[in-house]
């Protein structure tokens, strides 16, 4: 949960198109430099064996596990998201304020093969880039999270309820930012499969919205207090989360949170038409995941970061509505984090071992085959699982 959760129930305030020029020059148009090196970059660690297809990122020290090695970035970056053919990782720079806030002040890129990075942008001080990261489908623009307090970070905490929290959008090799203030707050986004739109969600009472990322024309899905959709998930809407675009681009999957009930996943057409729900999760949910290339959602209701003797994968199928239980696996003692991987075969999970350590864990979904497991020294979150990089 990134720290923009804190201000749930807050509403930032729509910028002037002046305020809006200030906040966009300057997130960008800084030139690209070097990241001076904290330490001897010679040296990658191995990892043998590591994931059966792909390469697993992970947030520690923007880690990244291919088949046969792991690469780490500099110490102070956090890795957010790779590019989709595997060569690129976008991070931001991490720091600890005096005033007890972590603080992300740049955009790095980083090359998987060489280990070279690029500031790619640079806040000012009332400013960061605090969240979500997503690449665009084709890879030529990266959507981040970004927020304006109302005052410096550095020098006073600035409290709960940030003055801007957006989404904006840089283009690789371009010298700005294009930011959408008028969705008001945004906490969670996702591009469509064609890169021509986002949907996006934020704290009550903002609607599940999608935004034309050339346009910036925005579209309401559906409102919190839809009478159809209260009535289907039987009670009070608090939130919509996370959504997640199907393969196709026909369905939007969306956690929403209920009371009473807790965190209900479901399924809209990209119209908004109501599809499908699944079973509630409880407070703390997992992402949804969309099988690669298929128009199925699994998710798994109930499983935190709490000791639990069985792991639960459900399917909704969105053409039929029709739900059933994928998976349950026995896993102990407790579940950190879960991803797909490239081609939908393999589920990794992320559990503690011990107090220190952690490990990853490779289901074959076919039930075929098995795979060993990788074992991670510090405490760390599963981002996502993208392709090995090519060349």
């Amino acid at each position: 949960m990134h720290k923009s959760r804190m201000a749930l129930g807050a509403s930032a305030r729509c910028l002037a198109l002046a305020s809006l020029a200030i906040l966009v020059a300057s997130c960008t148009g800084l030139p690209a430099r070097s990241v001076p090196s904290e330490r001897d970059r010679s040296s990658i660690v191995r990892v043998n064996p590591g994931p059966p297809e792909g390469a697993i990122l992970l947030t520690m020290g923007a880690r990244v596990y291919s088949d046969s090695a792991a690469t780490d970035a500099s110490p102070g970056l956090v890795g957010e998201a790779v590019s989709p053919d595997g060569t690129m990782l976008v991070a931001t720079t991490e720091r600890t304020l005096s005033t007890g806030i972590s603080y992300n002040s740049d955009l790095v890129l980083i090359d998987v093969r060489t280990r070279a990075e690029t500031v790619l942008a640079h806040s000012r001080p009332r400013e960061e880039f605090n969240g979500p990261m997503e690449w665009s489908p084709d890879g030529t623009r990266i959507a981040y999270s970004f927020v304006r307090y109302r005052t410096n970070p550095a020098m006073v905490h600035p409290g709960p309820h940030p003055e801007l929290e957006t989404v904006c959008i840089i283009a690789l090799g371009a010298a700005t930012s294009r930011c959408h203030p008028d969705l008001g707050t945004v906490f969670d986004f996702d591009w469509s499969p064609d890169g021509r739109s986002l949907a996006v969600t934020g704290p009550g009472p903002q609607p599940l919205q999608v935004v034309n990322v050339e346009t910036g024309a925005s579209t309401m899905l559906r409102s919190l207090d839809d009478p159809r959709l209260r009535r289907l998930l039987g009670g009070r809407i608090l939130q919509f989360n996370s959504p997640a675009w199907s393969p196709s681009g026909r369905y939007i999957a969306v956690w929403a949170e209920v009371i009473p009930g807790g965190s209900v996943p479901v399924v809209f057409r990209a119209d908004g038409g109501i599809v499908a729900r699944g079973r509630g999760a409880g407070l703390d949910p997992r992402k949804l995941m969309w099988i690669p290339g298929h128009d199925l959602l699994l998710y798994t209701p109930g499983v935190t970061n709490e000791h639990a003797s069985h792991l639960e994968l459900y399917e909704i199928d969105p053409t039929s509505g029709e739900e059933r239980r994928f998976l349950r696996r026995k896993v102990w003692p407790h579940v950190v984090g879960l991803a797909l991987s490239p081609t939908g075969r393999w589920l990794a999970i992320l559990r503690s071992t011990s107090y220190a350590d952690m490990e990853i864990e490779f289901v074959d979904l076919r039930g075929s085959e098995s795979a060993p497991h990788v074992g991670v020294l510090e405490e760390t979150s599963l981002v996502e699982w993208g392709p090995a990089p090519r060349g």
